[in-house]
Order: C-alpha cells, then sequence, then structure tokens
C-alpha cells in the first residue's frame, strides 16, 4: 500500500489558461448571485438547500445512507425532534454534525473575515464532526496516535509524525509559500493537505472539505450564506479519488491538475445555483403577475380572487422546495385552498386561470405557466 511522503515543496501552475478562467468564471458568478436581490425568506431556503446538500455530498461520500430531501427536513427540525427512524439515528447524528460545522464556519468568519486556517480551528471542526458518533480509535478534536489506512492509501503513520506535518502545514500555509496563492486555489490546497495527512482517527474526509469550505467562504464565495463542494466530489467520486491519487503520486508535487478538477466544478456548482436562483426569481415574479391579471379581471370578488391566488402560491411553493409529482401537487394545494369547497366552484376557478394564461395543461396536468415570464425578459 503507497505512502505519501507528505511535504510542501508542491506548486500550482496559476498562469495555467483553463484555471484561471475556472477561477474568473467562479467569481464572477458568485457576484452575479450576491448581487440579486432575493426576500428573506426565499434566501434562508435557498440557504438551507445549499446546506442540505453539502450535508448529504459529505456523508454520501463517506457512506451515510442519506437524501437531500432528508437532510433538509433534520436541517429543519427542531434540535431534539428526531426526523429519521431509530435505526438510523447515526446518519441523522452525523447530518446534525454537518449542519454544526456549517454554522460554525459562517459565525466565525461573521466575527472575523480575515480569520487564518490554525490548527485550533481545524481541531474544532473535528470535534463539531465527529462529536456523538461512535467512530472505533477516534476522539473528536484530537489527532490520531496509530496509523490508519484509507482504501489504497497510506497516510503518515505516528502520532508524532502527524503533529509535526499539521504545525507544518499551519505555518506553511499562513507564512509560505501558500499565502501568495489566489484564494479560491488556497481553499483547495488546505483541503489536499489536511486529508493527506489524515490527522484524526476519523472523519478527515468531512474535515478537510469543511476546512475548504471555510477557506472557499473567506475568500468570498459565500452563495447565501454557505457553500460546499462537497455534493461535487460526491457526484464525481472516481475523478476526485484520482485527481487526490495523481497529486500525490503521479505530478511530482504539481497540485494544478486537483486544483483544476475542483475549482471547475466550483464553477458548475455555482453556475447551478444561479440558475435555481434565477428560476425562484421567475416564480416571485410570477406571483405577481398572477396578481395584477387577476386585479384586472371585471367583477371578480375578493374572495374568489384570494383564493386564486393561494392557489397559485401553493402551486409555485413546489418550484422553491423542488421538484415533485405535479398531479399530487395541484391535488395537495386544491386540498389546502379550497377544504370543502364543491367541485363546481374548483372547476369553475381552475377554467379561470386557465383562460387567463396563469395554468396551463402539460402531460394532461395543470400547473403553473411560469414560463410566461420569459415574455418579459430582456432578449
Amino acid at each position: 500500500m503507497p505512502q505519501w511522503d507528505v511535504h510542501f515543496n508542491v506548486r500550482v501552475r496559476s498562469d495555467e489558461p483553463r484555471l484561471v478562467r475556472a477561477i474568473e468564471r467562479s467569481r464572477a458568478i458568485a457576484e452575479t448571485i450576491r448581487g440579486v436581490p432575493v426576500i428573506v425568506g426565499v434566501r434562508r431556503r435557498l440557504n438551507a438547500l445549499n446546506i442540505a446538500r453539502a450535508v448529504r455530498g459529505t456523508a454520501a461520500i463517506e457512506g451515510t445512507r442519506i437524501s437531500e430531501t432528508e437532510a433538509l427536513e433534520v436541517l429543519e427540525a427542531a434540535p431534539d425532534q428526531r426526523v429519521l427512524p431509530p435505526d438510523r439515528a447515526r446518519d441523522e447524528r452525523e447530518a446534525r454534525n454537518a449542519q454544526a460545522v456549517m454554522e460554525f464556519v459562517q459565525d466565525e468568519l461573521r466575527r472575523d473575515p480575515s480569520r487564518n486556517l490554525d490548527e485550533p480551528l481545524i481541531r474544532r471542526i473535528h470535534q463539531l464532526t465527529t462529536e456523538c458518533v461512535p467512530y472505533p480509535e477516534n476522539e473528536p478534536g484530537r489527532y490520531r496516535s496509530h496509523g490508519v489506512t484509507v482504501g489504497n492509501y497510506r497516510p503518515p503513520a505516528t502520532g508524532e509524525e502527524v503533529r509535526r506535518l499539521m504545525d507544518e502545514f499551519v505555518q506553511w500555509f499562513n507564512e509560505g509559500e501558500a499565502r501568495e496563492l489566489d484564494p479560491i486555489v488556497r481553499a483547495v490546497v488546505a483541503h489536499f493537505f489536511v486529508v493527506s495527512i489524515h490527522p484524526f482517527g476519523d472523519g478527515n474526509g468531512r474535515t478537510s472539505r469543511a476546512v475548504e469550505s471555510f477557506m472557499l467562504y473567506r475568500a468570498g464565495i459565500n452563495a447565501f450564506g454557505f457553500y460546499s463542494l462537497a455534493n461535487f466530489y460526491y457526484r464525481h467520486r472516481d475523478e476526485y479519488i484520482d485527481a487526490l491519487t495523481s497529486a500525490r503520486f503521479r505530478s511530482d508535487g504539481d497540485l494544478t491538475h486537483f486544483a483544476l478538477f475542483a475549482i471547475e466544478g466550483l464553477a458548475g456548482e455555482l453556475s447551478m445555483v444561479r440558475e435555481e436562483l434565477l428560476e425562484l426569481v421567475r416564480i416571485m415574479a410570477f406571483r405577481d403577475y398572477a396578481r395584477e391579471t387577476l386585479d384586472a379581471v371585471p367583477d371578480l370578488g375578493d374572495r374568489r380572487r384570494a383564493r386564486m391566488l393561494d392557489l397559485i402560491r401553493q402551486l409555485t411553493n413546489v418550484s422553491l422546495i423542488g421538484s415533485t409529482n405535479e398531479q399530487l401537487a395541484m391535488d395537495g394545494a386544491i386540498s389546502t385552498v379550497y377544504g370543502r369547497v364543491g367541485q363546481r366552484t374548483i372547476q369553475r376557478d381552475l377554467r379561470l386561470l386557465v383562460s387567463q394564461g396563469l395554468l396551463i395543461s402539460r402531460n394532461s396536468r395543470l400547473v403553473p405557466n411560469v414560463d410566461i415570464m420569459s415574455e418579459f425578459a430582456e432578449a
């Protein structure tokens, strides 16, 4: 089993054209996202979705069975409320730990935006990551004193070596050549070294990705409060492991390929966040358009107008929380809005919404005509 002798005589070719483009694209998209005005409720929802995806991604890489939907349910539940079945208590605990780490990252950098990466911070991230989870031979927040293996990679063996390397890493990262790297590249490099030193008994992958997220947040890549590359690494797990292996054993100290892999992934992930944000803005605009349209309908009573607007709101809420079965969405919305109102009244309102272009038929089902908002976009 190969062992990489961890050293800091590494380089990143900062002038590599693809890397330059990926960094510029990531910054531009992050700036666009931050510049879009979004109401507090939607902003909170987007932040929760980002965190849920990160929880799901970082847990799935390590083998935890939790879906994005389940992660979101855990995040939105009270701390003492059990969401998953008892036999999945560990999955839920790990999700809550990941949430605690992300909140810690946010709080630290809100208090001190220039907060340096140091050993106490890394140990605290690990403590939050592994607290109350029975990992064998792991002490939350404490460096390991025994050897470990990770797939086909063997990290530094002894506790003394781990402590020395972590001390050297932090000094090199904050005072050595790493200080001159682009801040986004520094985030990826920090991830690489923490996961390569593997300083803890367990939870090293989660810790290294949280360290990366800390540095991305510090670099200004904080779309709606928090952003993590964990979901990207999960969806490209084989390439992720290969990029790590290549950086250790095939590149002779050149981390450019690993940085390029990660930052191109970052740009792609941020692009998806931007598209989701724009879709949410379209939904908000569609709700306003529906109100204006119904306000212009002659002799439409206030109660009936309010009921139909509530139906539109219920239906578009589906888009705010992710895709679902459209017929179930319609059935649920009608049940919520109309209660015991008769079918004739329901059908009358649906016909009016269709005639005004607010609902359309798709696959024999009625859905909100959000696409109509494209008519108001600049060509």
